[in-house]
């Protein structure tokens, strides 16, 4: 792994191989948070589970940006040298110590030795995660990609009278932005489309197909979304995500 140095400083693989290995067990003990939380609001609005899952997320991010800061090295100090191969002298006889050192003795050097261990992969561990960011990243984009060509291709404007009544409902539920709805022959259920401009649509055939009263329902429920800023939280979301991705929390 020693291309990696050519990329990436000593210090940063260092840091970041570390700050990914203390995310484990900082993720897992958000991940219990969570489901107690979770537990305790039972009863409590969507909204607000809601609320609590998207702050858990974010902390873990967080959580991590902090680790990073902390364990970076700072001007002139020294950290362990990546070492690949162990010298042979360097491989401790577990078995005399198990009966001569003392319980402390024993928690040290086992401390040392899984210390030692991680160190001496900190290049492997970065680059596997690293192709699993690249991974990861583009298929978001590509998703991303599709996303966005939904917004035009096989696209016709609703009429103007349940475009009014797009403007109208935006404007009773406090949303600034102009909101177009569009008739799509792919989509199969209706969905928000874009966070700068959003576009709703709905599959064709949605608009003469059902009552108004319930296509009215159907644009709130889709203008909520808009309300809350789903469309950027899932894409924050979906970042999250990939720079986790090895965490099964």
């Amino acid at each position: 792994m020693n291309w990696l140095h050519t990329f990436i400083s000593e210090d940063i693989l260092y840091t970041l191989g570390w700050t990914l290995l203390h995310a484990l067990w900082h993720g897992t003990l958000l991940a219990i948070a969570l489901s107690l939380g979770m537990f305790i609001l039972n009863k409590h609005s969507s909204q607000a589970r809601y609320a609590v899952a998207i702050t858990a997320m974010f902390t873990m991010l967080l959580v991590s940006a902090v680790t990073f800061w902390v364990i970076f090295p700072e001007q002139g100090e020294a950290i362990p040298q990546f070492i690949y191969n162990a010298p042979t002298e360097q491989v401790i006889d577990w078995e005399p110590a198990l009966y001569q050192a003392s319980s402390e003795e024993n928690i040290a050097s086992f401390t040392e030795n899984i210390t030692y261990y991680f160190n001496s992969h900190l290049p492997l561990i970065v680059t596997i995660w690293l192709m699993g960011v690249l991974i990861f990243t583009l298929k978001m984009l590509g998703g991303l990609a599709y996303i966005q060509r939904l917004k035009t291709y096989k696209v016709k404007q609703a009429e103007t009278f349940w475009q009014n009544k797009v403007l109208a409902l935006s404007t009773q539920m406090g949303i600034r932005k102009v909101v177009r709805l569009m008739e799509s022959a792919i989509v199969k259920v209706p969905m928000v489309v874009g966070h700068i401009k959003p576009v709703i649509l709905i599959p064709v055939g949605t608009i003469t197909g059902l009552p108004q009263e319930q296509l009215e329902a159907i644009l709130a429920h889709e203008l909520a979304h808009i309300a809350r800023h789903d469309f950027l939280v899932n894409i924050l979301q979906s970042v999250v995500e990939i720079i986790f991705f090895y965490h099964p929390g």
